[in-house]
């Protein structure tokens, strides 16, 4: 009889409304707000699809196991810094909520993100472009700022008023680092009168023009370490890029675009203040110089593009033995670095790192794996517009799988950067590595923090390594200890 009337008793309150004890109306909202929430049972039903934040659902415990799936997506600006959370929920967890009887409110707090999506402008050659481009990515920087190590770099300087960083070097007495700030043309606003009016047969405007500009302006500046004061050095009406120190200090070695628009030549200045500059390379034809690099005895090696150049890998590398001296052609290469003595450089070839005698002899292959790593890159592209900008344009202007290679003081080490580690994603990411320059093989990671680290720099005493990086949500310049393997024998 007493079953009889429960049973009664809960059919009446079903019909006048009321719901039962075992299930639960939850009003759910989002922190931050502009999300997009869905609700599924542990058995894959839909409970909620999809819909924009608060969401009002019911949960049934008639299953004393029943268990439910929040999922929530940060939309619009969100993006940048949240990501997607999840959260379980059991009968326990719904009545420990705010609320009265069986109606409850869940805000649900997503999950942050150890980084954010930094714009990453880089500077390049391009002559079918009219000259130097700004490519603009976007580059993950960590709010982490150690490596894995737990080791925490010294942030020595701050990038301020740039887009981007394009070459930079260290003067021998550990004082100056010199480097080329630019800034990027913006990209023209689109017309959606122009995009109505056209017609079908039309081709459609370039799909890099947002992402691929003429660099506006450029300048070679050099930061005193110890002070942080900057002081400039080039012309900031000319383009200038890719600065190096004398042996000696007393000059700065870059390339500018004084004479000949649209083509760099090689100058030389003095390195604390403007004034002094001379021309150390002027070619009559189409032809634009690179990243030059100076040695004891005003050895100088540097890049050379033709004007009929398609890709980066059509460059050649150029070698001089005083600097009014001859020009030798050493064959395909780029981003040349000579050794401290002056008898061999560095250099990378279709994405892999050599080393070579100054007389073009005695070729060495340090690195074998270019291909593999372009490949990991290229898979873990999953936004359509990086893609489609790798393909079109970074794969055979910019990317490099190892880069920005430099000697030790001794020459018994050439250091780089490389996209051959990975963030805790699995997204290739730039890190500093140093590998013998016998062949051996070994390679040694400086850096293994999962933002980007890039141009790297040894003091000429061996015991600091400087580089660019976005760790920290900021471009900088920073230094670390160099390891014990990499620093000379007397230190």
């Amino acid at each position: 009889m007493v079953g009889k009337c429960l049973a009664v008793l809960a059919c009446g309150l079903l019909l006048f409304g009321c719901t039962p004890s075992s299930a639960f109306r939850v009003r759910i909202a989002t922190d931050p707000e502009t999300s997009i929430v869905a609700v599924e049972k542990s058995d894959g039903s839909t409970v909620q699809k999809e819909r924009a934040a608060p969401a009002e659902v019911t949960l049934s415990f008639a299953d004393s196991l029943a268990k439910y799936q929040v999922k929530a997506n940060p939309t619009g600006g969100a993006t940048e810094n949240y990501k997607a959370t999840v959260r379980t929920l059991t009968r326990a967890d719904v009545e420990k909520l705010p609320g009265s009887g069986s109606t409850k409110e869940l805000v649900l707090r997503l999950d942050e993100k150890p980084y954010i999506e930094m714009a990453d402008y880089q500077a390049t050659y391009d002559p079918k472009r009219g000259g130097w481009v700004a490519v603009k990515s976007r580059k993950r920087s960590y709010t982490l700022e150690t490596e894995d190590n737990a080791l925490l770099p010294d942030r020595v300087y701050a990038f301020k008023g740039w887009d981007g960083i394009r070459g930079a070097g260290i003067s021998p007495d550990g004082s100056r680092i010199a480097f080329a700030g630019f800034k990027a043309k913006p990209p023209p606003t689109p017309d959606p009168k122009e995009a109505k009016q056209r017609k079908k047969d039309e081709p459609p405007p370039d799909p890099l023009e947002t992402s691929v500009t003429p660099v506006a302006s450029s300048e070679v500046r050099a930061v005193v370490l110890r002070s942080g004061a900057e002081q400039p050095i080039s012309d900031p009406k000319r383009l200038t890029f890719d600065p190096s120190f004398s042996p000696d200090g007393e000059y700065v070695v870059y390339v500018g675009m004084y004479s000949r628009p649209g083509f760099t030549d090689i100058f030389r200045q003095f390195a604390t203040r403007q004034g002094g500059r001379s021309t150390i390379t002027t070619y009559a034809r189409s032809e634009a110089a690179l990243k030059p690099s100076e040695a004891m005895g005003e050895v100088l090696v540097f890049g050379l593009m033709l004007e009929d150049a398609s890709v980066q890998d059509d460059a050649s590398v150029i070698a001089r033995k005083g600097l009014a001296g001859y020009d030798t052609n050493l064959g395909q290469g780029t981003q040349p670095a000579i050794s401290p003595d002056g008898k061999r450089f560095a250099y990378i070839s279709k994405g892999d790192l050599y080393v070579r005698d100054i007389d073009g002899s005695g070729i060495l292959r340090l690195t074998f794996d270019a291909d593999e790593i372009t490949r990991r890159y290229r898979e873990k592209l999953t936004n359509p517009m990086d893609q489609q900008r790798f393909e079109m344009y970074e794969r055979d202007h910019l990317f490099s799988a190892y880069s920005h290679p430099t000697w030790t003081p001794d020459g018994r080490f050439v250091v780089f950067s490389s996209m051959r580690n990975a963030d805790p994603e699995g997204r290739p990411n730039e890190d500093i590595f140093a590998i013998p320059t016998n062949g051996s093989g070994t390679l040694i990671a400086l850096t293994t923090n999962p933002s980007a680290d890039r141009l790297p720099m040894i003091a000429k005493d061996g015991l600091s390594v400087y580089f660019v990086s976005n760790r920290g949500k900021q471009w900088g310049l920073w230094r670390i200890d160099a390891p014990a393997e990499i620093r000379p024998a007397s230190n």
